[in-house]
């Protein structure tokens, strides 16, 4: 019973903040600034615990912020913003999931991932000048057993001319937006592409 209370308590306070976030003003939120994840990061609550964090937008051509999908033990919780739609479900766990020990959202480190994100578009300028107004569209934070936590992140970038790109993956047949995927992890530190073309 005290169980229950609790995660009904959790979830009224997080939708009273995600309403009072959405009325005080009509600004979207992206994933792209330190004020704006800082912002996401008080909607998640500074001490909740979690084995896999999801941040998502809208699309391409509106990089806001559409869902913050986050998983422990015992609950997958999906909140739509700016809706202030809340939907929880029982968590359904990998097998090295059920092993893991969560984590607080107050790791998530915003100064971290703003590094990691510059110097994923410093490598995608490296390998061609041809891409612009570079944007976040989907953060995935998680634990990865032994203390560790990793980043999945995409970024899309907007190709200038219609010279065939060898790299990245387009998102529209006929735009010019195309994706780019990487994977980061706290114990190695380092930065990888993946399937990128590079």
């Amino acid at each position: 019973m005290n169980k229950l209370l609790y995660n009904t308590k959790v979830i009224l306070v997080l939708f009273v903040l995600l309403l009072t976030a959405c009325t005080s003003s009509d600004k979207r939120l992206t994933l792209n600034t330190k004020e704006d994840l800082t912002q996401i990061k008080q909607l998640i609550g500074e001490n909740t615990k979690i084995l896999e964090l999801n941040l998502t937008t809208i699309n391409p051509r509106q990089p806001y912020l559409e869902q913050i999908i986050y998983q422990n033990k015992d609950d997958y919780i999906i909140y739509s913003y700016p809706y202030n739609n809340v939907v929880k479900q029982k968590s359904i766990l990998s097998k090295k999931q059920k092993h893991f020990t969560p984590i607080s959202s107050s790791d998530f480190n915003v100064e971290e991932f703003i590094k990691i994100k510059n110097k994923a578009i410093a490598l995608i300028k490296e390998k061609s000048t041809n891409f612009t107004d570079f944007s976040v569209e989907k953060i995935v934070y998680s634990t990865i057993g032994n203390h560790k936590l990793s980043y999945s992140f995409q970024i899309i970038g907007l190709k200038q001319n219609d010279k065939i790109s060898y790299i990245g993956k387009k998102v529209y047949p006929k735009e010019k937006y195309y994706r780019f995927s990487f994977y980061y992890d706290t114990g190695s530190k380092h930065l990888k592409s993946i399937g990128n073309g590079f």
